[in-house]
């Protein structure tokens, strides 16, 4: 797992020029985090992916907001697979709210608050 300044320093070593900007690689990227974890960063339209193309091949990769989504992404994914290791706390779902104490709230009057 990695925190934000170890994926800076792996984004910074990992990646190469396209264009005017850094990227990684889908490829590499799926070797580091694997294909869920980079399937879903590769958005285009939340900016996280591009492509950089010379003729007829075009290179798809992540910039450094994409790539910290994809280890964002292999950092959920290895604490569930692990939800003990390390003290994880994992959520599954929320919790219900009581019936009757959520019926009490709602059926509070203004004399209840004594504001009348």
């Amino acid at each position: 797992m990695l925190n934000s300044a170890q994926a800076k320093e792996l984004f910074n070593g990992e990646a190469i020029l396209f264009g005017d900007t850094d990227g990684v690689p889908l490829c590499r990227a799926i070797e580091l985090f694997g294909e869920k974890a980079v399937n879903w960063a590769n958005d285009l339209t939340k900016g996280w992916s591009n492509g950089f193309g010379i003729g007829g091949y075009t290179v798809s990769y992540l910039n450094f907001s994409g790539f910290k989504q994809a280890a964002t992404y292999a950092n959920v994914e290895e604490i569930r697979k692990n939800p003990k290791k390390e003290g994880n706390l994992i959520i599954m779902n929320k919790p219900k709210v009581n019936e009757k104490r959520k019926n009490n709230h709602e059926t509070k009057t203004e004399n209840d608050m004594g504001l009348s």
